[in-house]
């Protein structure tokens, strides 16, 4: 059986923006060490990750405010402080 394997910077041909970035170029469709599942991080009774569902959820969310900032900032100002190459057209 043949195993697809794209990394991130690839599918999205970003080359090597990534690297120069400093960001961590995932394997696309494969599990990894690096990705938390985050149901079963839910349930855990482990007491270090008491909380860490709720906690991981509400600094996404402050990422996601913040990226409707930038949105906005855009709209009104008609520029982007994000190169644009960074996001896949639909």
């Amino acid at each position: 059986m043949e195993v697809w394997e794209c990394l991130f910077s690839e599918y999205f041909g970003l080359d090597d923006e990534l690297d120069k970035m400093g960001v961590f170029d995932c394997v696309l469709d494969n599990d990894s060490r690096f990705f938390i599942n985050l149901m079963r991080l839910k349930v855990s009774n482990v007491p270090e990750f008491i909380d860490a569902y709720q906690r991981i959820n509400d600094y996404f969310s402050e990422i996601a405010k913040l990226a409707d900032a930038r949105k906005e900032l855009e709209r009104v100002k008609g520029e982007s402080p994000v190169p644009q190459k960074m996001f896949r057209a639909n």
